[in-house]
């Protein structure tokens, strides 16, 4: 072999090494930021105080009627009939807390979709997705009704939900409160 041919040699190897070490490294940045958006997101979702909120009002149907159901029928009526009434400044408090919770799940679903289904799945089920985005529109048809009409590309989310169109867990099709 000449010494030219072992200089070519090395320097594909060389390549080789350093194409190898690129991915790896890239690997491990791609892994550090889905960490971070983890801890960012269930952070957001379990400890945020309207996100607490809103679960209240999926989890109990009193807490609901107590709070955003005026608001939302407000809403419907000015979708229906913009000059029939008007959204009350507390009116849109509550839609605005709806709306953080509906752009929270959206987002959750967004970065699902980036990292694939290993991590996704992990996310999913530590925030009860399942749960509380099902939820989301059974708790009552105001609700399913805002979703509809606001979300139109994303209420299948929580009428069956799952990640990149699949169950979760194919076992079972129901997930328990936390």
């Amino acid at each position: 072999m000449q010494p030219s041919e072992y200089i070519s040699a090395t320097a594909a190897l060389a390549q080789l090494l350093i194409a190898y070490l690129v991915f790896r490294f890239m690997r491990q940045q791609q892994s550090e930021s889905w960490l971070r958006e983890f801890a960012k997101i269930h952070s957001e979702f379990w400890n945020d105080p309207v996100m607490q909120e809103v679960r209240l009002w999926i989890a109990c149907p009193e807490a609901f009627k107590a709070g955003p159901k005026s608001a939302l029928e407000n809403r419907k009526a000015i979708h229906e009939n913009p000059e029939a009434v008007s959204v009350t400044p507390d009116d849109y408090e509550f839609i605005e807390k709806l709306d953080r919770f509906l752009n929270l799940v959206i987002r959750i679903l967004a970065v699902n979709h980036e990292v694939g289904d290993k991590h996704a799945h992990g996310l999913w089920n530590d925030l009860y997705l399942d749960y509380w985005a099902k939820g989301f529109v059974a708790a009552d048809p105001l609700l399913k009704w805002y979703a509809t009409s606001f979300y139109p590309n994303h209420i299948e989310l929580f009428e069956n939900p799952g990640i990149n169109g699949k169950r979760i867990d194919k076992t079972d099709t129901t997930t328990k409160a936390p």
